[in-house]
């Protein structure tokens, strides 16, 4: 006889049912420890993105006054107003928000007066961001 193989000089191929147990297995146990972390990872990433978009936004109000040739002043109360273009001063992604002491003024021809605007991620962080006149350059401040 020659080999050891008992299946009758069949070579046998495949898994057995206990060899793909501890492999799923296996897998449910990485799963569940990286998980959690996978889904903080994804949410901060999501949230970093946001973030930047909202900052270039920003950055970008006193060319759209230019362009629309209006006048708007950007506070937490004034944000969802719309302009001539038919979209609001600020989009905001769901949950964040702005708040600010004093409105700040964007003129008809791009000109914009400054002022301190502050961020308030949907984690409960906050960030005091600059606004500096005459362009509104965003430098971002300190965050909470």
């Amino acid at each position: 006889m020659r080999g050891s193989n008992r299946f009758h000089g069949h070579a046998s191929s495949g898994f057995t049912l206990l060899e793909i147990l501890v492999v799923m297995a296996l897998v449910a146990l990485v799963s569940v420890a990286v998980g959690p972390n996978l889904q903080r990872l994804v949410s901060g990433v999501e949230a970093a993105s946001q973030r930047d978009t909202l900052l270039l936004d920003l950055a970008g109000l006193g060319t759209r006054a230019a362009r629309l040739g209006q006048s708007f002043e950007l506070s937490a109360s004034t944000s969802a107003q719309l302009l001539s273009d038919g979209e609001p001063i600020l989009r905001l992604p769901t949950g964040w928000r702005i708040a600010s002491g004093k409105p700040i003024f964007y003129g008809f021809n791009g000109y914009c007066a400054g002022g301190e605007l502050g961020l308030q991620m949907p984690d409960g962080r906050r960030e005091q961001l600059a606004m500096t006149a005459p362009r509104c350059a965003v430098r971002p401040g300190n965050a909470r």
